[in-house]
Formats: structure tokens, C-alpha cells, sequence
């Protein structure tokens, strides 16, 4: 909204021959703290290819929970077993106010994670708060966004509202902020050095850490992934166990 770049991303072009020889996972859409926080594994059908993310799914993962999903984590002082402790939260815009003082530095936009409820003013107030994924269904920032405004009982006296929801609409549907390179090539090591390369300059990666990862990404009998997580968890819980 603010038209900053959110950097590359590096995705690979995976052919139907090698899509057969890798594990792929969907994106996390409705992210559960107990329930789901985790990506699921998926089936790439047979004869077709995939377009892999390589670099860049902790962004895309966000945007997609941001536009199409939800966000649940338990609230403090309830029991992890208790349902109710993990409410189902979407990502809303304020209309009305800019970003709190006292919040994140450089903050110019109020976004927030709310339940439905917390999102619903009370009978007499304007409707301020903008599911974000709604952006998508509006028909355009003009008209259809000052019908919104409107329809939220908004005071169109004050330009404020109108010119954040224009720029949410602009952010989302119009500005190409998001830019990739595309891979074709079917040679894993050299997607692997590719990868190598692009992280370089973060969080240093070995090339045997990588290697690790394609190797297990390639198990047959077992989730790589999930054996991984079995182990950490009986770990955690064994040393909870001793202290």
C-alpha cells in the first residue's frame, strides 16, 4: 500500500518426469496453532508438472493467509485442549484510524487479526474495520469503493477512509510489486546452487544442509517432514520430563 518492494522470489519449473520424484506441500491457507500450523502435503497428479517455490514461501504464506485465510493461536491462560482457546481470526484494514502510536515503528496503516465479532461495531458506530480478502470481490476503487464506504455508514466528508481503502484496492489489484525468476532447468544441483547462491547473503545455509533437505525431500517409505517433527516433540517432551 505504501509501494515498497517485497522482494523476489525464486520459483522452479518442476517438468512431470522429476514432479513424481519430490514431496510438494500446499500453502497454509487457515493457519491452527493444534489443529493445522503446518503446511499439508499434496498430490501432484499424474502427468503433470509444478511450479515449486524455492524462495520466498514465508511471504507468499502470509499474503495468503492475509487474502484468502485465517490466522488462529491459543489465547493466553486457556487450556491447549480447550477448543474454544484458539479463536479463528482474519486480517481486517481500519478505515477510519492510522496505525496506533506505540506500535511498530514506521507503522502508517492499522491492520489487524479479529475474530467476526471483534470486527462489528456497535449498532450506532461506522463499520471501520475491512476484511482484506474483500478487496478482491470489490468491482473497482471507484464507484463500488465509495458504495462500500456508504454501506459502512462512513462519513464521506472526510477523505481519509476513501483513500485507504483506494490504496488497498491499488496494493492488491494494481501495483506489480511482486517480482520472480523462473527456473526451467531439471537439474536438481543446479537448482540447488541457484539456492545456494540467492541465500547467501542471510542466514548462512551449508551446502550439506541443503543437500539434507533434497535427499529427504525424496523419501519414499516415510514424511520426511513429519518424522522430523515426531523426533523434536518426543525430545521436548523427554527433557520436560527430566527437569
Amino acid at each position: 500500500m505504501r509501494g515498497y518492494p517485497i522482494g523476489s522470489f525464486l520459483l522452479w519449473t518442476v517438468s512431470p518426469e522429476k514432479a513424481t520424484t519430490f514431496t510438494f506441500y500446499d500453502f497454509l491457507t487457515n493457519y491452527h496453532e493444534r489443529n493445522q500450523p503446518y503446511a499439508p502435503p499434496t498430490k501432484i497428479p499424474p502427468g503433470k508438472g509444478a511450479t515449486a517455490v524455492l524462495d520466498g514461501q514465508q511471504r507468499l504464506t502470509a499474503l495468503n493467509i492475509g487474502l484468502y485465510g485465517s490466522h488462529a493461536e491459543r489465547l493466553p491462560k486457556k487450556r491447549a485442549n480447550n477448543p474454544e482457546a484458539y479463536p479463528r481470526k482474519r486480517l481486517y484494514l481500519n478505515l477510519l484510524d492510522p496505525a496506533p502510536e506505540g506500535n511498530e515503528p514506521a507503522m502508517e496503516f492499522d491492520f489487524r487479526f479479529l475474530t467476526d465479532g471483534e470486527a462489528e461495531p456497535e449498532p450506532t458506530e461506522a463499520r471501520k474495520w475491512f476484511r482484506v480478502g474483500k478487496i478482491l470481490d470489490l468491482k473497482d476503487s471507484g464507484p463500488a469503493a465509495v458504495r462500500e464506504l456508504l454501506d459502512r455508514k462512513i462519513d464521506m466528508n472526510n477523505p481519509e477512509p476513501y483513500e485507504r481503502l483506494h490504496k488497498l484496492f491499488w496494493g492488491i489489484r494494481e501495483l506489480p510489486a511482486i517480482n520472480y525468476y523462473l527456473e526451467p532447468s531439471q537439474d536438481p544441483d543446479k537448482v540447488l546452487d541457484i539456492f545456494v547462491r540467492v541465500n547467501s547473503a542471510g542466514t548462512v545455509l551449508s551446502y550439506s544442509d541443503l543437500l539434507l533437505s533434497m535427499a529427504t525431500n525424496q523419501w519414499k517409505d516415510l514424511d520426511a517432514r513429519e518424522e522430523v517433527r515426531s523426533l523434536v516433540k518426543t525430545l521436548k517432551f523427554r527433557l520436560h520430563s527430566a527437569v
